[in-house]
């Protein structure tokens, strides 16, 4: 599974051109490729709003016919952009239009951008986003774990219409301070757009494109991840008659990640994730993840679905684009249940075709009999207590057993292929898996409690 350490970043302000004063940069090539529409329309209220675009070369920005309008940053280096568009309050009843334009070398795009009039209302004092009937916004969730002293931290912010305009990601580690990184989220016509900032391990600016295509159900059909500069990633949710999310299948590269969930009684009780590598030979390495749940039914006029939350993007998609569209209710019909933070797995040592090893043509098939002791877990055995206040969840406190398990196994090395790898001193290697052959559980010895808090609020 990819991951990436996000770091809180601010865009640096920029001076912008005045009207009229725009000028190309001299000699020089480059080209720029817009990702968002030519043309929008923001509310009279402020508003910020983010446009993208691909820039091959140094590229400037700027503003034309609209003080009221910035742009940040409004220059930068050769790479995947996202800008920032601010527009100020429209107190007067007529609209306006700027153009935000955008060079490249000797290339340009121009994107047109109208303000809707105020309509006699104070944009400087907007009402009340419009959320789900008798439930408030979610305003933050907090995830605090005791194994690792560390915090999920996420902050939801909204237009006007009541959708999700932008998530503040937080990780907060016990005496290690905090990563936080802002996500914008974008809407058009039949698609969602989310861009992540951060700094990659090498310091540098770096972006994640995720974008999603909507059905008439408002449920994402195909979701496209992006780094800068990188290959893109397809993920395609399919529904049940019913609408609920049957399987994801990944796609990279050279991997493939097909998802499978399955359901019982109304919630997610596990998904299959399967990792499969083509170079070569086709291998496949199946993981299965359990989850369970309180006994809270799920409040459905909740604007988020904050299970994909609780149980980390169902332990496949954490942190990445598909969990926040979960987030969102674009993934099709919730569980029925809050569930119990986190997941879990089957701790009994398996065969792991990925985990390929040279080894001496005389060891392959020694069976070897040795203790492995596993880690465990145990989230049937939860204890729990979920708040709520006038039908919304506020909270849920949870502890789960944690034991060793110590397993006799009894394994081999299995050649991957009849050809030796390479031959030493006369001896022939070979790449070899090594194979389980028999498992029993010789001891279990509970070692300590993981507890959570789980903490929501709301507007």
């Amino acid at each position: 599974m990819r991951h990436f350490t996000l770091i809180l970043t601010a865009a640096a302000a920029a001076a912008l051109m005045a009207a009229g004063c725009h000028e190309k940069p001299e000699g020089g090539e480059g080209s720029v490729s817009l990702h968002s529409d030519v043309e929008m329309t923001l509310p009279a209220a402020s508003t910020d709003t983010t446009i993208s675009f691909t820039a091959t070369a140094g590229w400037t920005a700027s503003v034309e016919d609209g003080e009221w309008l910035s742009i940040s940053p409004a220059s930068g280096e050769a790479g995947e952009i996202a800008a920032t568009l601010s527009a100020s309050a429209n107190n007067e009843t007529e609209a306006r239009t700027a153009t935000v334009r955008i060079t490249c070398g000797t290339d340009e795009a121009t994107v047109t951008v109208t303000q809707e009039g105020a309509e006699g209302e104070n944009p400087d004092e907007p009402s009340e986003p419009e959320g789900p009937d008798d439930a408030g916004l979610v305003k933050s969730v907090n995830i605090w774990r005791s194994k690792y002293e560390s915090s999920d931290y996420y902050e939801f912010k909204y237009d006007d219409m009541g959708r999700v305009s932008e998530i503040q990601r937080e990780y907060i580690y016990d005496g290690y301070g905090s990563d936080r990184i802002p996500i914008h989220v974008a809407y058009e016509d039949g698609k969602v757009s989310l861009t992540f900032d951060f700094y990659d391990d090498e310091g540098e600016m770096n972006y994640l494109y995720c974008t999603a295509e909507t059905d008439g159900n408002g449920r994402a059909v195909m979701t496209t991840e992006q780094y800068k500069g990188g290959t893109p990633a397809y993920m395609t949710p399919h529904y049940s008659s019913s609408g609920y999310l049957e399987a994801i299948d990944w796609d990279e590269v050279e991997h493939q990640y097909p998802t499978e969930f399955t359901w019982s009684d109304g919630n997610i009780a596990s998904i299959t994730y399967t990792d499969i590598i083509v170079s070569g030979n086709i291998i496949e390495t199946q993981e299965a993840r359990d989850f369970y749940y309180t006994d809270e039914p799920m409040n459905t006029e909740s604007n988020l679905d904050i299970n994909w939350l609780l149980k980390q993007g169902h332990a496949a998609f954490y942190d990445m684009g598909v969990q926040f569209f979960g987030v969102m209710g674009m993934l099709g019909e919730r569980d029925a249940y809050y569930a119990l933070p986190g997941y879990t797995y089957d701790p009994v040592p398996a065969t792991n075709p990925n985990n390929i090893r040279q080894i001496p043509e005389d060891d392959l098939g020694t069976e070897y009999t040795e203790p492995v002791t596993r880690e465990y877990c145990d989230y049937s055995a939860a204890e729990y207590e979920c708040s709520v206040t006038e039908g919304r969840l506020t909270g849920i406190t949870a502890s789960f057993p944690v034991y060793n398990i110590t397993y006799e196994c009894t394994s081999k090395y299995t050649a991957v292929s009849s050809e030796p790898i390479f031959e030493e001193d006369g001896v022939k290697y070979y790449d070899a898996i090594l194979e389980y052959v028999d498992v029993k559980e010789l001891s279990r010895e509970q070692t300590g409690t993981d507890k959570y808090e789980v903490t929501v609020t709301y507007y």
